[in-house]
C-alpha cells in the first residue's frame, strides 16, 4: 500500500516567493519579541526543548507556536481517507505555509505559498495513487501590507495586517507597535452605558482604557455603591485581562430583578486598583446606575426604544431643544406607557399611500420627479410626513403603527409589480 511519508521539520521556504518581513528582535537573541511576549518565553535556549514535542525553541518561535505546549507544534500528520490522504498540521495566523513532495528527500517539488488567516488545523488531501513520496511543511513570514511588519505580529496584536495604517490612523502600524513593545501603560476608566433597570436585561457598562504599551495585562478593579453586587446585579468579578494588543475591556453590571419596590435608583462605582506592568491615569472611578422598576411603573428608555422597534420603525431623532439624548418617540412611550400608546395610535386617521401617489402622476413628469411613486408614498409615512401631499390644505399626526402592520402584512399577501403592464401602474397597486 502507498502511503504519504512525513516529515515533521520547520523548513525556510528559500525557494518559494514569499513577501515577508523578519520578526522584530531588539535584542538580537534570534526570537521575534512579540512572540516572546506572547508566551512568556524570555531565556530560553535555542535549542531547549522544554515541552518535550521534538521542536526546539528556536523552531517553535520560527512556526509561531508555543514552545511549553506540546499541542501546539508544527507536526503534520495523515490519515487514510478512502482514495486519498488527508494530511493536516497546527497553522498559526499571518505565517506563509508551503507543503513540498519529494521520492528521495532531494528535489523537492512545492506547492504555492499561502497565508493563514486563523490559528487552528490546517488541512490538504493528496490522492493515494500517486507515488510513495516524502512531505514536508515550509513556513516563512508573509507581510501583506508591506508596512516591515510580518502578519502573524500584526495578527497576535490585533492590528490589520492588510493595512500599513490600521484603523487608518495617522500613526503607520510599524511605529506603533514599536513603539508599543516598550511603552508604558496607562490605565482609566470611562462610562460606555451608564444606566439599566431591574426590568430591563440588558447591562449597564464600564470599560477599561489603555494606553501606550502592547503588552498582556490583569487589571484590577473594587467595586462599591449602594447596590449589593449578587443581591442587585450579578458580580462580574475584580480581575479582568487585557491581551496583547487589546485596547479596552468592557465590566458589564448586569442587574437582578427582586421584590423590593422602594428603594429607588441604586449606584454600582467602579474603581481602578495599582497592578503589575500600568499605572493609572486621570480617570480611576466610574459609576453606573440601576433603576428600580416597581410593577406598573413607566417604561424605561430602552424598554421604550425595543418597543418601537417592534411596534413601528424604530425610536427617531432627539430634539436639538431636548438637553437629553433620548428620541421624542421614546419619551412619548415613556410618558404614556405601552397600552395608551397603543390606544393613542388606533384613533389617529389613516395614512393612506393614494393621495402622494396621485399628486405624484399629476406633477412629477413637469418637476422630472422619476422613481416608483407608491414607494415614495410608503417612505412619506413610515418616515411620518405631515402632509400626504405637498398640496395638502393641513396635517395630521402619523401612525406608525397601523403602517408597520401593514408593511408586516405586504411581505404575506405580496402584489407584484414584475409585469410591465403592472410596473407603470402606481395608483392601482398603492390602491
Amino acid at each position: 500500500m502507498k502511503r504519504a511519508r512525513i516529515l515533521a521539520a520547520v523548513i525556510p521556504m528559500a525557494a518559494i516567493p514569499v513577501l515577508g518581513a523578519a520578526p522584530i528582535d531588539a535584542d538580537g537573541d534570534g526570537y521575534g519579541d512579540v512572540w516572546q511576549m506572547i508566551y512568556k518565553a524570555t531565556g530560553l535556549p535555542h535549542e531547549g526543548d522544554p515541552d518535550g514535542d521534538g521542536e526546539s525553541n528556536l523552531a517553535e518561535s520560527k512556526a509561531g507556536t508555543n514552545p511549553f505546549d506540546p499541542n501546539s507544534v508544527l507536526h503534520p500528520v495523515s490519515t487514510a481517507d478512502g482514495g486519498a490522504w488527508r494530511i493536516s498540521w497546527q497553522q498559526v495566523a499571518g505565517k506563509s505555509y508551503a507543503y513540498q513532495t519529494s521520492p528521495r528527500l532531494s528535489g523537492w517539488i512545492s506547492s504555492p505559498a499561502w497565508t493563514a488567516t486563523a490559528t487552528g488545523i490546517s488541512e490538504i488531501t493528496l490522492p493515494r495513487s500517486s507515488p510513495s513520496n516524502f512531505f514536508r511543511i515550509a513556513v516563512a513570514e508573509a507581510d501583506t501590507d508591506r508596512d516591515g511588519i510580518s502578519d502573524s505580529e500584526e495578527y497576535w496584536l490585533r492590528f490589520d495586517p492588510a493595512r500599513a495604517n490600521t484603523e487608518r490612523r495617522t500613526t503607520p502600524d510599524s511605529t506603533r507597535i514599536r513603539q508599543g513593545l516598550t511603552a508604558a501603560n496607562t490605565l482609566t476608566l470611562a462610562v460606555y452605558d451608564g444606566d439599566t433597570s431591574e426590568r430591563w436585561p440588558e447591562p449597564a457598562v464600564i470599560v477599561i482604557r489603555r494606553k501606550g504599551g502592547l503588552q498582556p495585562l490583569a487589571v484590577n478593579i473594587a467595586l462599591a455603591g449602594t447596590a449589593s453586587a449578587g443581591v442587585d446585579y450579578n458580580h462580574p468579578g475584580t480581575k479582568f485581562h487585557l491581551e496583547a494588543g487589546q485596547r479596552e475591556a468592557f465590566v458589564e453590571i448586569a442587574p437582578l430583578p427582586d421584590n423590593r419596590h422602594s428603594e429607588g435608583t441604586e449606584t454600582v462605582i467602579a474603581t481602578l486598583l495599582p497592578g503589575d506592568g500600568y499605572t493609572l491615569g486621570n480617570r480611576t472611578n466610574a459609576a453606573v446606575n440601576i433603576a428600580d422598576s416597581p410593577p406598573g411603573s413607566a417604561p424605561s428608555a430602552e424598554e421604550a426604544a425595543r418597543f418601537l422597534i417592534q411596534a413601528a420603525f424604530g425610536p427617531d431623532q432627539d430634539s436639538a431643544e431636548d438637553a437629553d439624548i433620548i428620541p421624542e418617540n421614546v419619551e412619548e412611550v415613556q410618558a404614556m406607557g405601552f397600552g395608551a400608546w397603543i390606544d393613542d395610535q388606533m384613533t389617529r386617521p389613516v395614512g393612506t399611500l393614494q393621495p402622494f401617489v396621485e399628486w405624484c402622476e399629476a406633477n412629477a413628469s413637469g418637476m422630472e420627479l422619476y422613481g416608483d411613486y407608491k414607494e415614495f408614498a410608503w417612505w412619506n409615512r413610515a418616515m411620518g410626513v405631515p402632509r400626504l401631499r405637498p398640496d395638502s390644505a393641513g396635517t395630521q399626526l402619523p401612525d406608525p403603527l397601523r403602517q408597520r402592520v401593514a408593511f408586516a402584512l405586504s411581505q404575506i399577501l405580496v402584489v407584484s409589480d414584475r409585469t410591465e403592464a403592472l410596473a407603470v401602474e402606481h395608483r392601482g397597486l398603492a390602491n
